[in-house]
């Protein structure tokens, strides 16, 4: 009996202890569950993850450099690539351009060799009184005291354009007589001064009444007819102290087909305008190129209006003398001049509005109707530094002689215009120079 109490007691404490181990081994479980359960999973689980991370960081940070490399690699070749292409091009433009230049016409000296002055250049009026004639030669023997020197200045480049009127289209004078041999129609001093940034434009009047050396005193356009573009410098310098670099001249026909190469320009037209050129002007251009009556001809119901010219009619609008000028109300000379620095505005105004390769193929159109005696370097270095960038000068139009400074008069059966030379000197050299 005590045995078995005892061995009772033995079982109960070992069921105790077994109990009391379960419940630690279970609390023990319960605590690592607890407070230890994240701690393993970070150690044992969580860091490879971060590895990983890390790995993946590491990567991409490897192929990022490697796409920056690549990224800049084709940069830098693209813009290799780029700087020869606007290479190729420069030189391109640059050979086109020096090739167009070459495509004018040069001559030292251009027309000449007339005789006597064109019947067309006379009138059937009376010659004014021989006290005003013998008062216009006495003016073109006074001294020159007054008179504003010539300057010499690499700021400025006078270049005279000439207009000449050779109606058979031709510039071939040695066959031609006296009637027939180039007179120069229109005459105009373009003045270019890099310093001002200003642009003069001087029509000079054809009937300026001058002193030619080794001809006596006549018209101004009649030292052309006699010895071209040297006669005609020769004696601006000593009538005007005006220094002439260089000419370009341009006839009828070439004119024509300048304008029709920049696409024609627009001009306000009154009836009477309208009326000139189609009966005076037109009909003989008709006539010329044996095209039938009435070709080219404007429309009356135009006047008052924009009017598109192509080059006919922009020529035949250029020569009208004999209605007033729309623009400007003047008249017979005056008015023409004015109606021609009007279409070389117009001219310019489009020049403007080009980009450098369309100005490249413009020039390769125009210069073979021009002859000059510029120096290609010179007519390069003009058209670069200036022309082309045209849109940045004030551009101002004028005439010689100045209202006011001149009379009309009628010598030896030709009507003239007898000036106050240093009045006009001085008005033309400071609007040159200052």
């Amino acid at each position: 009996m005590a045995r078995n109490n005892t061995n009772r007691s033995r079982r109960s404490d070992t069921s105790r202890d077994r109990n009391r181990t379960q419940k630690t081994s279970s609390n023990r479980y319960n605590r690592f569950d607890d407070e230890e359960y994240d701690n393993y999973y970070d150690d044992y689980e969580y860091e490879p993850s971060r590895k990983r991370s890390t790995t993946t960081a590491t990567r991409s940070a490897r192929l990022k450099k490697k796409k920056k490399k690549k990224a800049l690699w084709v940069t830098a070749v693209t813009a290799v690539i780029v700087i020869a292409l606007i290479a190729g091009c420069l030189t391109g433009a640059y050979l086109w351009f020096d090739h167009t230049i070459g495509l004018s016409n040069f001559q030292a000296n251009f027309g000449g060799g007339g005789q006597g002055m064109p019947n067309e250049e006379l009138t059937n009026l009376p010659d004014s009184s021989q006290e005003e004639i013998d008062a216009a030669n006495d003016e073109l023997e006074v001294s020159k005291d007054g008179l504003k020197e010539i300057r010499d200045t690499s700021d400025v480049i006078n270049i005279l354009l000439i207009g000449t009127d050779t109606r058979d289209g031709s510039l071939d004078t040695s066959d031609l007589d006296q009637n027939k041999v180039m007179r120069s129609d229109s005459m105009m001093l373009v003045s270019l001064n890099s310093k001002t940034k200003k642009i003069v434009m001087c029509s000079l009047l054809r009937d300026l009444y001058v002193k030619i050396p080794g001809h006596g005193n006549d018209k101004l356009n009649a030292s052309f007819f006699y010895g071209g573009t040297d006669l005609l410098k020769q004696t601006l310098k000593e009538n005007l102290y005006i220094d002439v670099h260089y000419f370009m001249a341009v006839d009828f026909f070439s004119f024509i087909d300048i304008v029709d190469t920049i696409g024609g320009i627009d001009m306000k037209l009154t009836k009477d305008e309208i009326r000139v050129m189609n009966d005076s002007y037109l009909i003989e251009l008709n006539k010329i190129n044996n095209v039938p009556y009435g070709t080219d001809y404007i429309d009356y119901s135009m006047a008052g209006q924009v009017v598109h010219l192509n080059g006919k009619q922009a020529l035949a609008y250029s020569r009208n003398r004999y209605s007033y000028n729309y623009n400007d109300g003047t008249a017979y000379d005056f008015g023409r001049t004015s109606r021609q620095r009007a279409v070389l505005n117009a001219i310019l105004e489009k020049v403007k509005t080009k980009s450098i390769l369309e100005l490249s193929a413009l020039f390769s159109k125009i210069m073979p109707y021009v002859t000059t005696n510029m120096p290609e370097d010179t007519l390069k270095d003009l058209i670069i530094s200036n022309i082309l960038n045209i849109s940045q000068f004030e551009l101002v139009q004028t005439a010689l002689p100045q209202e006011g400074t001149y009379k009309d008069l009628k010598i030896n059966g030709a009507a003239v215009l007898s000036a106050d030379l240093k009045k006009n000197n001085n008005y033309l050299s400071d609007l040159i120079y200052e």
